[in-house]
C-alpha cells in the first residue's frame, strides 16, 4: 500500500515514540513525502529539538532513521501535477499543493495526514492516523 505522508505525521514521529513512529517504521506501507520535507523540518527543528528532548546529533540522527524507509520525491518528478493540486489546494492551503500533487503521481490509497485542510478536497483519499492504525 502506497501513501503520501504529510509533514504533521512526521513531525509526530519525531517528537515521541508513538502509534505514527511505529506505522512509518512499518514495512507494510511504502511512504512518498516530497523533498520540501527536509525544509519544514529545517524550519521547525528547534521546536521539534525542544519537545522531544534530543540534541542535535539525536534528532539528526531519528530523522535519518525515520526517513530512510520514507521515498522522496523531488519536486521534478511531480511538477506536471502540480497546476492541477494547486487549482484543487488555492482556496484551502496552497502549502499542501506539493503533497497533493505527489499524490496524484504515484497514484496510490491517498495522503496520510491529520490536516483538516485535505479533508476539504476530494481529489484523493485521505487516511487519519485512526485508519491507518486499522490497516496494520
Amino acid at each position: 500500500m502506497r501513501f503520501v505522508v504529510d509533514t504533521n505525521i512526521i513531525f509526530s514521529a519525531l517528537i515521541k515514540d508513538s502509534i505514527s513512529r511505529k506505522i512509518l517504521l512499518s514495512t507494510k506501507f511504502e511512504f512518498f513525502t516530497p523533498e520540501y520535507i527536509f525544509v519544514e523540518i529545517q524550519n521547525h527543528s528547534d521546536e521539534i529539538i525542544r519537545r522531544c528532548d534530543l540534541d542535535t546529533e539525536g534528532f539528526e540522527l531519528m530523522v535519518d532513521s525515520l526517513m530512510t524507509d520514507v521515498m522522496v520525491v523531488s519536486i521534478d518528478d511531480f511538477k506536471k501535477y502540480i497546476p492541477k493540486a494547486y487549482h484543487i489546494m488555492k482556496d484551502i492551503d496552497e502549502y499542501d499543493t506539493s503533497f497533493l500533487a505527489l499524490g496524484l503521481m504515484i497514484d496510490g490509497e491517498g495522503i496520510w495526514s491529520n490536516d483538516a485542510h485535505f479533508d476539504k478536497q476530494n481529489a484523493i483519499k485521505v487516511w487519519k492516523t485512526k485508519d491507518m492504525i486499522k490497516l496494520l
